[in-house]
């Protein structure tokens, strides 16, 4: 009897993933075959393995092949990203603190208890570098660490001449 090992297919799925998955050749029922390294990326993620839908691969692990065709899936991780506020200079009062790790598009809302304060200067806002925010206002997370900085305006005090007895 002459016998042909049955083929299988593996397909690489992005699983919200960008750029072009790998490619693997078939393989015979009951074969092996190395876990193709992550040729893809996702902004705010981080690669975390291929899933069969029952296990999580690394790169260059061995898998053993059933008897059907196999689709590895991406598995990602959203990075954690922080909010910090910078007083840009100021003597007194406190910072917030923003204590939360904060995903790829959640929404973060800007703190305004306690705030510095800065001799000479009148507190305006928190700004992020494009929008500055002058009470309870709200932002959706990027893709890096935020800092919000101080953003003061200089007290404006007048000034009287008295004509001291002069005319």
């Amino acid at each position: 009897a002459q016998w042909t090992p049955e083929l299988h297919s593996i397909t690489y799925a992005a699983g919200g993933g960008t750029g072009t998955p790998p490619t693997q050749a078939d393989v015979a029922t009951s074969g092996t075959f190395s876990v193709a390294a992550n040729s893809l990326t996702r902004e705010g993620y981080t690669f975390a393995g291929w899933n069969d839908g029952l296990n999580t691969y690394q790169p260059s692990d061995t898998y053993t092949l059933g008897t059907a065709d196999v689709t590895l899936t991406a598995q990602w991780t959203a990075v954690d990203y922080t909010v910090a506020y910078d007083g840009d200079g100021h003597d007194g009062g406190t910072l917030p603190t923003d204590s939360n790790a904060y995903n790829i598009g959640n929404s973060v809302t800007v703190l305004f208890s306690p705030l510095p304060t800065k001799t000479g200067y009148a507190f305006d806002g928190w700004n992020d570098g494009s929008t500055t925010y002058t009470s309870s206002g709200t932002f959706n997370m990027g893709s890096a660490d935020v800092t919000l900085t101080a953003q003061w305006t200089p007290e404006l005090h007048s000034i009287t001449y008295a004509a001291g007895g002069g005319t």
